[in-house]
């Protein structure tokens, strides 16, 4: 899976290409976690636009979602968007949000629609003492 990052406004977004696998998952929260700014508080689009979910399972997903528990940490859980293109991915993501809803984000959503993606998560903060863009 090739793996994208990019700051856009005070977030970030993630793309994500090729086929979804546990290993990518865990490279692009590594990435992630290591990206110049970024912190837990940071909102986010995570893009799967161009990516295949599809071949992910229950457990796979449980492996990612506990992979991602850095993103609770701090005192504002921000926004996190999940992009998909396709039917089937919009469904994985939804089972994925349902078996990782301890691990996520407070505010987690999938989206089909970029715009409304990147306005849902990047177009205010949830934070008091959050900078806005």
């Amino acid at each position: 899976m090739r793996i994208d990052i990019q700051r856009l406004g005070q977030g970030v977004v993630i793309r994500c290409q090729g086929v979804a696998t546990v290993e990518g998952a865990r490279e692009a929260i590594r990435q992630l976690g290591a990206f110049d700014g970024f912190a837990p508080s940071t909102p986010a689009v995570w893009d799967f636009s161009e990516a295949d979910s599809g071949a992910l399972l229950a457990q796979d997903m449980r492996t990612i979602g506990a992979s991602m528990s850095f993103l609770r940490e701090g005192e504002c859980s921000p926004r996190v968007a999940l992009l998909v293109a396709r039917d089937a991915d919009f469904a994985s993501a939804r089972m994925f949000s349902g078996v990782n809803e301890s691990q996520l984000p407070s505010e987690y959503r999938v989206f089909r629609d970029r715009d409304r993606a990147h306005e849902w998560a990047l177009g205010m903060t949830r934070c008091e003492n959050a900078p806005t863009p």
